[in-house]
């Protein structure tokens, strides 16, 4: 029999079969591992066999820990790992993702499932991609808020308008947020990261807020004063004239 191979601090190398047993995943999935960039390549590899560094069962687990806890997809993944290898704490860069993006949806649409269940056809939810009103998390895959919007501008089609007509709404959107990232980073400039992400993590929970409220209300003063809509109902400066 041949010697146990070993790493440099004289640990045992695993086999493919080892380090299936040892993380409870199969070959398939440790091999899609390696492909993504989440476990290295074989420490050493032969032509009938190859070695695995023991790290990779403690990689293995966490992968797993986090896609039960978490949903996050293999991408995001693999920027935690990357941040962990450097010795930062993970839970608030996953809260942070969570907060900006929410759970991974366990939906995943191709663009032709997109298209047969929105109703929408694929120049249309191009469109919508181009003007920034339907934005994937991943390229060429739909989730159902995607598919809550691309419903909404169906409907909108139906009343004889079209996603053309929403355009505004990328456009401000893309302003919005550069303001919103210029700000965020006048506050953590000077931070170190841990600080940093969980500013940010608050943060990313007020502008929603803040974000939601000036927007309703602006819309809704702006609703106000639009004369004829309602006979009782004044102009926006009517009523601020009444408040003071």
């Amino acid at each position: 029999m041949a010697p146990k191979k070993i790493t440099k601090d004289g640990r045992p190398l695993l086999k493919m079969k080892e380090l299936m047993e040892q993380s409870g995943v199969p070959k398939a999935t440790i091999l899609h591992y390696i492909h993504e960039g989440l476990l290295p390549q074989p420490e050493e590899k032969s032509r009938n066999m190859a070695w695995y560094h023991p790290d990779c069962v403690e990689k293995i687990l966490f992968i797993k820990s986090v896609q039960a806890r978490h949903r996050l997809p293999l991408s995001s993944i693999k920027g935690l790992m990357r941040e962990r290898d450097k010795g930062r704490l993970t839970e608030t860069l996953v809260e942070l993702h969570d907060s900006l993006f929410g759970r991974s949806d366990s939906l995943n649409f191709s663009l032709e499932e997109f298209c047969n269940a929105s109703g929408l056809d694929p120049g249309a939810v191009e469109t919508c991609m181009e003007i920034g009103i339907i934005v994937p998390k991943q390229k060429g895959k739909f989730d159902s808020e995607d598919l809550s919007i691309a419903r909404l501008v169906k409907q909108l089609e139906e009343n004889g308008g079209g996603p053309g007509d929403l355009a505004f709404y990328g456009e401000i959107a893309s302003d919005l947020s550069k303001k919103e990232i210029a700000f965020r980073q006048k506050l953590t400039r000077d931070l170190p990261f841990d600080k940093d992400a969980a500013v940010t993590l608050e943060l990313s929970r007020n502008v929603r807020i803040l974000r939601g409220y000036v927007m309703d209300r602006a819309f809704q003063l702006r609703l106000l004063s639009v004369k004829g809509l309602k006979d009782d109902l004044g102009s926006t400066e009517d009523q601020n004239a009444e408040i003071e």
